[in-house]
């Protein structure tokens, strides 16, 4: 989902209020999941535009608590 953030960005601009509209898209078709704030969108955003070669895979994300991938993003 992070690239997507980025790609959809790029093709659509920061001015078409992609994260906005995926959030509450994400909301509408999955109302009992948590996450999918506008402000969690930014984070994940963020971490796809820092590491874009990385591959986010489960493994990695179980073993830093996500409050400390915010605070990494938030401390650049």
């Amino acid at each position: 989902m992070d690239r997507d953030i980025l790609d959809r960005q790029a093709k659509k601009g920061w001015c078409a209020k992609v994260i906005e509209q995926l959030a509450h898209d994400l909301r509408t078709v999955f109302p009992c999941m948590k996450g999918v704030s506008r402000a969690n969108m930014m984070y994940m955003r963020a971490v796809a535009e820092a590491w874009p070669d990385a591959e986010i895979v489960q493994q990695a994300a179980g073993q830093l608590p996500w409050v400390l991938n915010q605070s990494l993003i938030s401390s650049q």
